[in-house]
């Protein structure tokens, strides 16, 4: 299965907007039978997953 997922994150601030961006970046590295299942199934499921937890995540950082 997938072992490891790197994660990128970045925090900019662009005038005049005076809203913050966040960007996230995942990707995954399969090891083993991983390597088809990746491509396959785990970056779709993450894929679909994201919107949610993204809305989760400002929520979160929004009540704090």
């Amino acid at each position: 299965m997938a072992r490891s997922a790197p994660l990128w994150m970045s925090w900019s601030s662009r005038l005049p907007t005076p809203a913050p961006r966040l960007t996230i970046s995942v990707d995954f590295t399969g090891h083993g039978i991983g390597k088809v299942l990746v491509p396959l199934l785990v970056r779709r499921e993450a894929r679909k997953e994201m919107p949610d937890n993204m809305t989760a995540l400002k929520r979160m950082i929004e009540t704090n």
